[in-house]
């Protein structure tokens, strides 16, 4: 396996888990009568500082 696939496992299975513990957190949320209070602008400014700082980390590289 090379390491530009290699990179893309590991990068899916971190995304994959970070996406499951969200999920976790929210669900037990739900289940303990508490409403989200997260707002969709809130999660899409939040997704797309997440998307900046993996900019600037695959800035790094070159």
């Amino acid at each position: 396996m090379n390491a530009r696939n290699k990179a893309l496992l590991a990068g899916g299975m971190l995304g994959a888990l970070l996406g499951l513990l969200a999920a976790w957190i929210y669900v037990r949320d739900l289940e303990e009568g508490q409403e989200s209070q997260v707002e969709p602008a809130d999660a899409l400014k939040l997704g797309l500082s997440a998307l900046g700082f993996l900019r600037q980390v695959a800035g790094l590289t070159k």
